[in-house]
């Protein structure tokens, strides 16, 4: 397991993402598909939603995501999305 830190704080807080970003391409080849959900990378990226279920798990939550939260008021964190 990696956990990648930075602060985003001057005078060098623009140049975290593009490490951080660097280093998990580096591993990229030898690392899990899966990961745990609370290790899923950036909150706001769309591409590791998925990776903390199996297929069928995930299948699952949208499902529940839809009937319960048409609206998608449980969009914060590492919600589920499509």
């Amino acid at each position: 397991m990696i956990g990648l830190v930075g602060l985003v704080v001057p005078p060098d807080g623009e140049r975290v993402p593009a490490a951080i970003k660097g280093v998990l391409a580096a591993l990229d080849g030898h690392v899990s598909e899966r990961t745990l959900v609370n290790f899923q990378g950036s909150m706001d990226g769309d591409a590791d939603s998925s990776r903390a279920w199996s297929r069928e798990g995930h299948a699952r939550l949208l499902a529940a995501k839809a009937a319960y939260d048409p609206e998608n008021l449980l969009r914060f964190q590492h919600a589920v999305r499509a």
